[in-house]
């Protein structure tokens, strides 16, 4: 029996719930109890997001989020690919909330 193995640089959900936008926002992320890091988030929808952070966060963990234009909201962790997470809202953002913190994190 061969096993087939598909290589990737990140990983890929082909069933995601909502398309993510490219943005540039650094802002702060922390594990529940613990302090805030500084994060760097790539990718956005109403349903989660992929940041990159120096902080080592535990996949099934959850986090605060310090999102610009919405505020502190939560997420749990989904996948890890060494310092970059996906991550999915635990309750999934209005339009109006993304569309603000989009906004924030283009032309940067």
């Amino acid at each position: 029996m061969a096993l087939a193995a598909k290589l990737s640089p990140w990983p890929e959900f082909h069933e995601r719930r909502a398309e993510r936008v490219p943005v540039d926002i650094d802002t702060r992320m922390r594990a529940l109890g613990s302090t805030a890091n500084d994060v760097h988030i790539h990718n956005l929808s109403t349903h989660g997001f992929m940041a990159e952070a120096d902080e080592i966060y535990s996949v099934g963990g959850y986090v605060w989020l310090k999102l610009p234009g919405v505020g502190e909201v939560n997420a749990r962790i989904v996948w890890r690919d060494c310092f970059r997470y996906g991550c999915e809202f635990v309750t999934p953002l209005e339009p109006s909330q993304c569309a603000a913190a989009i906004a924030q994190g283009e032309g940067r």
